[in-house]
This record gives structure tokens, sequence and C-alpha cells, in this order.
């Protein structure tokens, strides 16, 4: 049996020009190589998968290049090039600190850079995970990392710079490595599946970008992955079961379903996933990857959304009404559940969910709101003159009378006879959300807020509108969306209203049933040996 290269190894990068998403650093690079500007130190740092080492072979080929291109570029056919791409030269020391971290291990380097290079121009040293060095042998490689003999050249990665000695960094030219795009990730994916002849889809090529997490390398292995378990052909539902994804679709209702106050239906669909045999912590990033865009929208930042038109739509509305404060402290849940050593179990993931209820002021088991009590889009704008005349307006002239002339002056209309006290139209909460959204943007914003009000209330010259979610009703309560508000109702019915916002919640022997009824609730007492005492 004969083992194939991986197809990050077969796949590495060779030229400058063939590493991803990080034209900063080998821009510069080149620069520097091509004016002959060569440092004595370079320090790259950044998430793992990002081209660090990588970098640095391609750097210790091109100071030693016999033909450099005139861009800076190695030439890879040269005798110095081959053997260092073979891994046959004897120039090219690349080290393990983080198992090469003691103070002998840096003394035998010490020893080693004195001497001439064997081919080379230059005798290059990569120090990997340069952050694992001990203090005594970080402080051992000072003296020669600060004044190395001239034919040396050292290299150092980390993926934790803060960790790195400041009397090492200081000594280097720092260079800072990004995660990769997602779209220069997928292109280079491409690149590597037409010319493998692998047949993937391209909503799988997205799936693998997702999962990296920024790293090119990781990308590379889960194809890798896929290919030897489906070959050539890969099918993308089987490709997600093997990767253990949960769709978009699941962890979008969770969100949905905790801004609607609609816990039990959240704590559902964690079980729901968890019966399926989906990894919960991948599934609880999915989580948090939707609270992060809905916290981007409400700061206007669209264009750093890392979601499909179709979910920053869904996410949208929940944007407009939500407060970051809040959004950040549901981001903090849910980013510190802790699954411990069994990502199966999921109690951590359920208790994040409650306590996001409780940031939202939910009250356990509150339903969704139906699309029967949400305002009609389809009905036509109402205005003031289809409730109630202007007061500047002529009552109209009764059939047969004589309209006023000169002769007759014409007297003064009354003023018109308002509506009853304490009585509004039924459907006066539907006409509002239309006035509203005729009145522009700030007025469809508010409108969208009356999707979650419970009930409007008219008591003399008092108009209370009814919440059950305490989140909703601080938006609506804002002295903006209140100014909004003011202005349209009195257009709306020609007359002042004092505007009051009220929270109503079912009564606490009502709160205490439910929540001893709710199956979770159960599995908790049942766990723990507790008892539910209060619902807040």
């Amino acid at each position: 049996m004969v083992l194939t290269q991986p197809l990050y190894r077969r796949w590495r990068s060779q030229t400058f020009a063939e590493v991803v998403g990080q034209e900063h650093v080998t821009r510069t690079l080149r620069n520097s190589v091509r004016s002959g500007r060569i440092h004595h130190a370079y320090l790259f740092a950044g998430p793992r998968g990002t081209g660090k080492t990588s970098t640095g072979r391609i750097l210790a080929k091109a100071v030693n290049c016999l033909a450099l291109t005139s861009d800076g570029e190695p030439c890879n056919r040269c005798a110095i090039c081959v053997e260092m791409n073979e891994g046959r030269s004897l120039d090219l020391i690349e080290i393990d600190a983080a198992s090469n971290r003691k103070i002998e291990h840096i003394r035998d380097l010490r020893e080693a850079v004195r001497l001439a290079p064997v081919t080379a121009r230059y005798k290059v040293y990569i120090i990997d995970e340069v952050h694992m060095l001990t203090t005594e042998a970080a402080n051992a490689l000072l003296k020669t990392l600060e004044e190395p003999p001239p034919q040396v050249v050292f290299i150092l990665a980390t993926t934790e710079l803060h960790r790195v000695p400041a009397t090492i960094a200081s000594r280097c030219q720092r260079f800072l490595f990004r995660r990769i795009p997602p779209a220069a990730a997928r292109a280079r994916l491409e690149t590597i599946c037409q010319a493998e002849g692998i047949e993937i889809a391209p909503q799988t090529l997205d799936l693998i970008v997702n999962l990296s997490g920024g790293s090119l390398r990781d990308a590379e292995n889960l194809l890798d992955q896929l290919v030897a378990h489906f070959g050539p052909t890969i099918d993308h539902e089987a490709a997600r079961e093997l990767l253990g994804y949960v769709e978009d679709s699941r962890a979008l209702e969770v969100v949905q379903a905790v801004f609607a106050g609609d816990i039990p239906h959240a704590l559902r669909l964690v079980n729901a996933v968890r019966e399926d045999g989906y990894d919960l912590r991948q599934f609880n990033r999915e989580v948090i990857g939707h609270l992060r865009s809905v916290l981007l929208l409400a700061y206007g930042l669209e264009d750093e959304v890392e979601a499909g038109p179709s979910t920053v739509e869904v996410l949208r509305p929940l944007a407009e009404v939500a407060d970051p404060q809040t959004l950040a402290g549901l981001i903090r849940t849910f980013n510190g559940v802790n699954f411990g050593t069994d990502p199966g179990w999921p109690l951590p993931l359920e208790l994040a969910v409650v306590e996001a209820g409780r940031l939202l002021g939910s009250p356990a088991g509150r339903p969704e709101p139906s699309a029967a009590s949400r305002p009609e889009a389809s009905a036509s704008p109402i205005t003031p003159a289809d409730v109630l005349p202007r007061r500047d307006q002529a009552p109209p002239v009764p059939a047969g009378a004589t309209p006023p002339t000169a002769e007759t002056p014409l007297t003064m209309p009354e003023p018109p006879v308002p509506a009853p006290v304490g009585e509004i139209p039924p459907d006066f909460k539907q006409q509002l959300a239309e006035a509203l959204r005729a009145r522009g943007s700030d007025g469809r914003k508010v409108a969208g807020l009356l999707e979650w009000c419970e009930g409007v209330e008219a008591d003399g010259n008092r108009l209370t509108f009814v919440f059950s979610n305490r989140l909703f009703r601080d938006k609506a309560a804002d002295p903006l969306s209140r100014r909004v508000l003011d202005q349209t109702v009195r257009k709306l019915t020609g007359r002042r209203y004092e505007l009051e916002f009220e929270v109503r919640t079912e009564d606490r022997a009502a709160r205490l049933e439910r929540a001893r009824a709710d199956p979770v609730v159960r599995l908790l007492e049942e766990e723990f040996g507790g008892e539910v005492l209060d619902v807040r």
C-alpha cells in the first residue's frame, strides 16, 4: 500500500503569489527580497492554517534562489529551490519549539548558527510555535537573535503573539497573518477540486469553508476527509451528516423562538437536534453566529455579516427592535456554554436558552404571536381623512340647502364631535400599523414593534399599549419611538392621548403551574432534587 500525501501538503504554496489571503505580507516580503534588504529575524503571527510556515519556506527559497525572478519570486527550478522543495536542504532547518523548548536545545542552536551554510547563501532557521519556549530558553536566544552571524536568517512563527516575550518580538520584523476570507478559501478549494477531478456541489464547498473557521489547512483537510470517504463524487447531504453539521434552519429557528419568547419551542428544537445525533457544540456555534449577525445588523454593518441574503432578511426585523446591550448579553450567554466531556448532553444549551429568555424578559411558555394576530401588509394605508374630518374643513352642504354667499356670511363650523371617551375601533392597532408604515423608515420600525403588541386599550385620554415581553415594551417606550407613535396617533384620531406602555404576564399561580408541567423543568427537578418556588 502506497501512502499518498494529504491535500494540504500536495497543494502547499510554492511562491508568494500562491499564498492565499495574505497579500499585505507577501507584497512586503517580495519587495524586501527584490531590493536585497534582508532582515536577520522575522516574526510571523496569526491563526493556525493561514500560511505562516509556508511563507517562511518561500522566503527561505527566495533569499537563496540562484535565478530570482524580477518580482522577487523564487524560480523553483534551481538546485537550491529544488532541494528545499524536496526537504533535502541542509541550510533550511525547521525547529518545533513545543518539543525543543528547553535551554539546552537553544544552546545547541547557538553553536550550530556559527557554522557556514553548506550550499546556500543563507542558513535559514524556522522556529515554529516560538511562544512555547521556556523563559530560560527565550533569554538564551536573545543575544543570538539580536546579533546573529551574517549568514543566518531566523523566521519565528506563533499562533499566540501575546505569549511571545517582548524582548524577542522587538528584535524581529513582525507580520500579522489574517484568517483566510471565505471567498478566497472557496476559490482555492474550487481550484483544487478542478485539478484533482473532484465533483462537489457549491453548497458543500460553502459548508467546508464555514467549518474551517478561516484556516485554509483545515478546509483542505476536510475536503481530503470527504474524498477519502466518498471518492471523487461527493453528495451534499451525506457530507453534511459525516461532518456533523446542523442546517442553518434549526439554529435560526432557535434564535427566532428566543426573541419571540417561545422558550418551550426553542428547547424542543435543541432536543430534536440532539436526537438526530448532531454535534450540539457545532449547533451552539451556529446560534452564536446568527446572534452576531443580529448585532452587526443592529449597528448597520450588513457588509460584515457572514450569512446569505435570505438569512439576513429573517434577522433584520430582530435587529431593528433588539437592544445592542441585550444582544451582547445573549451572545455572552451562549458563548459561555460548556459541554464538558459530553457534547451530546443538552442541559448546558437548554439552560442558556432559558437564561436568554430571562434576559429578554420573556415569561416561560409564551407562545409565538400567530400570523392572524399580526397586521396585514396588504391593507391600504389609513389617512386621517378616513377617520375624522379636518378641523379647517367646512361641513358638507345638505341637499336642497342654499350654499353660503357674500350676503350670508360663512359661519365657523363647530369642532367635530370626538368619538366617545374610552372607545377606539376594534382594528385600531392594524390602522395604526398601516399609518406608521406609510410614514416612512422611522414609522416602519415602530410598526415592527407593534407586531409584538398584544393589544391597545383606551381609557379616557390615556392609550395603553400592552406587551408580554419587556424588550419590545422598552423599545416602544424609548423617546424616539414614543414621539413617532404620539404624532401618528394624533394624526389618525384627531385627539391627543397620553401614551403608556405595560408588560402583563400571567399571575404567579399560573406561571408556577405552567413551569412545573414543563418536561425540562421536571427533568431538572429529578436530576438535582430541586423544587420550583417561583417564576419571574
